[in-house]
């Protein structure tokens, strides 16, 4: 099964409306920023659905603009929940994935289990992740759409991209 695969600033918001479009809840793996006084200090994984430990920060933010990502979050919790989520018949949904978090083996395993496994999965990625992704499972396995900045153009690919996925679901 082909899975689809979106990159670019607003490729997570473009996933979630086209979950709602098609009034479906997905389950799977988001990794979003988390802030501390207001100020955005890093990325969490969140699980979908959520278990008792959810929001546990994998990739801290330093000074200079640099990051170091959490091993034990991703082996001991993103990893671990992705592979439970796949028990769950649902569409699965990845989301905020990026080549310094699918460096930690235990989570690249998970998440290339998902995109082969007989079910569909929306990925959202940036660039640095697809080049590992194009890697990691087949590249007739992944279909691969830009997403635009403006508008206009998002409201367009979705239009194109609801019948992509109800095909699938």
């Amino acid at each position: 099964m082909q899975q689809l695969c979106l990159t670019g600033r607003d490729a997570a918001s473009l996933a979630d409306r086209l979950f709602h479009a098609l009034n479906v809840q997905p389950v799977g793996l988001r990794f979003e920023p988390f802030s501390v006084g207001g100020a955005v200090r890093g990325h969490a994984a969140y699980l979908m659905p959520p278990p008792s430990l959810n929001a546990v920060p994998c990739r801290i933010l330093l000074a200079g603009g640099r990051s170091v990502t959490v091993p034990a979050a991703l082996e001991e919790i993103a990893a671990p929940g992705l592979l439970a989520a796949l028990r769950i018949q649902a569409p699965m949904l990845i989301s905020g994935l990026s080549a310094d978090l699918l460096a930690c083996g235990a989570l690249q395993d998970a998440v290339r289990r998902c995109m082969t496994a007989p079910r569909p999965v929306i990925v959202t990625a940036d660039a640095s992740a697809r080049e590992v992704l194009h890697t990691l499972v087949p590249p007739e396995t992944q279909v691969w759409f830009d997403v635009p900045e403006d508008e206009v153009a998002q409201s367009a690919l979705l239009t194109a991209l609801i019948p992509e996925a109800a095909l699938r679901f």
